[in-house]
């Protein structure tokens, strides 16, 4: 992936079916630091998940964004963060839209 020379960049994540995950319009840049996400749903939970590859996105594990809830992820630059595998959302039911900010450095 590249780098943004955007400060900050939004994207969504459409979940067109509860239990079928779906990934961001756009990936986390290499610079992105910082990933802020909104559930404007007002009744359903969203889940989100860095999947490795293989592996499933499961409520159990994933971090729960509350209905009309937000989540504020610092994940640092990929220079320095773990390999943590793909970003994936899905929702407790409904077809939320979730609303994405992605915070950038100014290098990755």
């Amino acid at each position: 992936m590249a780098t943004s020379s955007k400060v900050t960049v939004g994207t969504k994540a459409t979940i067109a079916s509860a239990g079928t995950p779906v990934t961001p319009t756009q990936a986390p840049y290499d610079n992105t630091h910082t990933i802020i996400i909104y559930n404007p749903d007002s009744t359903n939970t969203v889940y989100a998940e860095f999947v490795a590859s293989g592996d499933t996105l499961t409520a159990d594990t994933a971090m729960w964004i509350a209905p009309s809830g937000s989540l504020t992820l610092a994940i640092g630059a990929k220079s320095v963060r773990p390999p943590i595998g793909t970003l994936y959302f899905d929702a407790s039911a409904g077809t939320p839209t979730v609303r994405i900010t992605y915070v950038n450095g100014l290098s990755s």
